[in-house]
């Protein structure tokens, strides 16, 4: 039974195949197919000039990304050529019902062996046109952060902070969750430190947070901020909470971890360390 379908199957598709029941090879003539190759070429020619006009038309407005206007054009430009290939094939007699039917077969068939590509393009369209990150913004997806390089109809290329190059697919972008870390340039950080038993509390967080409050990249608002995180076993562990702009986030910390050691020194306060106990072994037993 099931290789009777399969004949049949072919037999179906070996019929779609037969060139005679698209058109009639008789009534064609020189005329006719000079015709329908010069709209075929007419139609290339318009694609192209309005995919170019359209993207420079875009990309000249406010407001919309170079990638959108680019995406703009070419599907502008594929759709007259297609437009042209119909004209065409109605030129020199083709029937349209079994070649529709064919290329939907064929677009099902190259839909399925191809699902991942069609699922990144499809994803890609939808960055493109939502813009959740443009060409230059610092993002993280799937644990990957860097610098959007370019939108792609297959993939995010994003340059990491050791400038290597990631290439994350659209696919992923979409389901992942996402931070642009350019929509706000203001950045929360920690700088943990550990004071010995006995210290001032309050005038360690005094010190440490006047100190770090002189740092020029240091934000004034909100303020910084020192705690206690826990009561660690060799001493009290606490945290300097702090913002900053996104990009002074490397120097920044440094600034801030050296103010911390100098204004504890300053103030006699001692850091904890750890407590290492030396047992000499017996040699007798």
């Amino acid at each position: 039974m099931m290789c009777l379908s399969i004949l049949k199957g072919v037999s179906d598709m070996s019929d779609l195949l037969n060139v005679d029941q698209y058109l009639d090879p008789e009534s064609l003539t020189w005329g006719t197919v000079l015709v329908a190759f010069l709209t075929i070429l007419v139609a290339v020619f318009v694609g192209g000039w309005l995919r170019r006009r359209i993207r420079t038309s875009l990309e000249t407005r406010d407001g919309i990304e170079q990638h959108t206007a680019a995406l703009a054009g070419r599907m502008t430009g594929w759709a007259v050529t297609l437009i042209g290939i119909i004209a065409a094939m109605a030129i020199v007699g083709v029937e349209a019902g079994p070649l529709v039917l064919l290329l939907l077969i064929f677009g099902a068939m190259a839909l399925i062996s191809g699902r991942d590509v069609v699922a990144n393009f499809a994803a890609g369209l939808s960055l493109q046109f939502t813009t959740p990150f443009v060409v230059g913004d610092r993002i993280e997806i799937a644990g990957v952060t860097g610098w959007v390089e370019a939108i792609t109809a297959r993939a995010v290329v994003l340059t990491t902070r050791d400038r290597r190059t990631m290439y994350v697919p659209n696919s992923m972008v979409i389901q992942s969750v996402l931070f642009n870390y350019t929509d706000d340039e203001q950045r929360r950080s920690e700088v943990a430190f550990s004071v010995a038993y006995g210290s001032d509390l309050r005038i360690t967080r005094e010190i440490t947070v006047d100190a770090v409050s002189g740092i020029e990249m240091v934000h004034a608002h909100p303020a910084p901020v020192a705690y206690i995180d826990a009561l660690g076993g060799d001493g009290i562990d606490m945290e300097l909470r702090f913002y900053h702009d996104d990009a002074d986030r490397i120097a920044v910390r440094d600034a801030v971890a050296e103010a911390i050691l100098v204004a504890l020194e300053g103030a006699a306060i001692d850091l904890s360390t750890p407590e290492i106990i030396v047992q000499k072994a017996d040699t007798h037993q």
